[in-house]
């Protein structure tokens, strides 16, 4: 269990009870969690920054309250507390600034200061929960700090823990996001691709991206706009063969005139006188045309209605339409694509962490501090969880604590304002209940439960005797003390020739009750 306890005390008040409570927290924790005097500040260093670096160290201050720590002065008459720079006020202002849990420990009948009575910068002080340690329950009231130690020590593990699992699920959550933006660019860059008639841009895409279903898409779009290169050459080739036969025709066709033997002309006919024979015009083959490669025409592409649906859902995380898509087109060479997309979508979803507030609540959620709940409300104000929380210190402020407890502190207090004579047990008997409504009754304070931590911080508030001394009969109240009446002086002016009667003198080992009155100088009660 980790965390350390910085013990704040003022030397002088108390300084024994202060070493028996060291000791007694020696018994349970390590000697390296507690921190109880500064006396190491190097020549030169601020000590300030000094005592603020110790304070900021521990989880709790334990403040030690005696008799004298409120009205401690200096040697200048002046009180300690009021000085900015009294170790005692640095030490529990640096607390409170930090967040630091600050216990009041009172000792003995020491009351708990007013904020009235308080500097400013510790003014929150008189607002903390106090316990109280007396030498009759020295044990028993330090087991019971030591326990509410343990458990700062754990809900601050825990706290912790939850930061660390909070950084370490953040981490994960923006790894995913890179994951899923480089996801979404390389989609649009497939539907650009698939979306395009430039081989360029097809290639590119490939380049980028040579491995996965998409990439076999593009190719085999590639494919079909660009063909390939032993299709040239066939091409090529025959385009050559053509050509060739076209000579040979045409060279056949040349030897064939060249060769053949012309017939007598009409004029050489007509001069002998014989018949012209009939001219006969020789059947000559037809010249073959030689094939050349038409250009290809190029036509506009015409997309089907798989690949427009597909360019408007290809970026969304909507998965029913995705699988929609499947459902409509399940022939689709896109088909592959969209159940890459719902399967990254759900890889996604399914690795998505918990939000750091859920976390944080989970560890918090059945704790007994309020505190832990305030800094959770702090640190998630905008949390769907904060009304929880609220809630929870709200139950927790509404509680009850242990009744034996309550009637103890309140007896002290009883006792410290006069109005409940006899010890403190613990016992919330009909003396302590009557001893209640006299100070109620001289107050006019109303607690609507009188067995509380309001009703005990009511009487602490008070710094005076509320219920009046009550003496016994031939007693009078001087200050805090009770003092037997003065009796009238005895009249000597009686008539002529009467004897003045003589007082009577009670008898040794007779309680004299009574009037009172003085006698050879000695005074008697009856």
């Amino acid at each position: 269990m980790s965390g350390k306890i910085f013990i704040n005390y003022r030397r002088g008040d108390e300084p024994g009870f202060t070493q028996a409570l060291l000791g007694r927290l020696e018994q349970a924790f390590p000697a390296d969690q507690l921190f109880i005097d500064v006396d190491n500040i190097p020549p030169g260093e601020d000590f300030v920054r000094m005592l603020e670096s110790q304070v900021a160290q521990c989880d709790t201050l334990l403040a030690v309250i005696g008799h004298s720590w409120l009205n401690a002065t200096d040697e200048r008459g002046s009180r300690r507390l009021d000085d900015p720079n009294d170790f005692v006020r640095i030490e529990i202002e640096s607390a409170l600034k930090q967040g630091k849990r600050v216990i009041p420990v009172l000792v003995h009948e020491a009351r708990m200061p007013h904020p009235d009575e308080l500097p400013e910068a510790i003014r929150p002080l008189a607002t903390r929960n106090a316990v109280r340690l007396t030498h009759e329950r020295f044990r028993a009231d330090t087991q019971g700090l030591v326990k509410a130690l343990r458990q700062t020590f754990e809900e601050a593990d825990a706290l912790r823990q939850a930061d660390v699992e909070a950084g370490r699920h953040g981490q994960a959550e923006e790894e995913r996001k890179r994951a899923e933006h480089a996801a979404n660019e390389r989609a649009n860059a497939h539907g650009a691709a698939m979306a395009s008639d430039d081989p360029a841009v097809l290639r590119s895409f490939i380049d980028s991206h040579p491995e996965g279903t998409d990439s076999d898409h593009v190719r085999a779009r590639l494919g079909r706009l660009e063909p390939t290169p032993e299709w040239s050459t066939s091409r090529r080739a025959l385009a050559g063969l053509g050509v060739f036969a076209v000579m040979l025709v045409a060279g056949a066709v040349l030897f064939w005139v060249k060769n053949t033997p012309r017939p007598p002309s009409t004029l050489q006919t007509a001069a002998v006188g014989t018949p012209p024979p009939p001219s006969v015009s020789p059947a000559l083959p037809a010249p073959v045309p030689a094939e050349t490669p038409s250009s290809e025409t190029k036509t506009p592409t015409v997309r089907g209605a798989d690949e427009v649906t597909w360019l408007l859902l290809k970026d969304t995380t909507d998965e029913d339409a995705l699988k929609r898509f499947t459902t409509q087109y399940p022939d689709s060479p896109l088909r592959k694509d969209a159940e890459a997309r719902i399967a990254a979508l759900e890889a996604a979803q399914a690795a998505k962490p918990l939000p750091a507030d859920q976390i944080a609540w989970g560890l918090v959620k059945d704790t007994k501090d309020p505190d832990q709940l305030r800094r959770f409300v702090q640190e998630f104000p905008n949390s769907p969880l904060r009304p929880d929380a609220e809630q929870r210190m709200a139950s927790l402020s509404a509680s009850v604590p242990d009744a034996h407890e309550l009637a103890r502190s309140l007896q002290v207090e009883l006792k410290r304002v006069g109005c409940l004579d006899g010890a403190a047990s613990g016992e919330f008997d009909d003396a302590t209940k009557a001893a209640w409504h006299r100070f109620v009754q001289l107050t006019s304070i109303r607690m609507p439960d009188e067995l509380s931590p309001d009703a005990i911080n009511a009487v602490r508030g008070i710094d005076k005797r509320v219920c009046p001394l009550v003496c016994a009969a031939g007693e009078h109240a001087e200050g805090e003390q009770c003092v037997g009446n003065v009796p009238k002086p005895v009249t000597t002016d009686a008539a002529p020739g009467r004897r003045t009667p003589t007082p009577k003198v009670p008898s040794p080992g007779r309680r004299a009750s009574g009037r009172c009155f003085s006698f050879q100088g000695k005074q008697f009660c009856q």
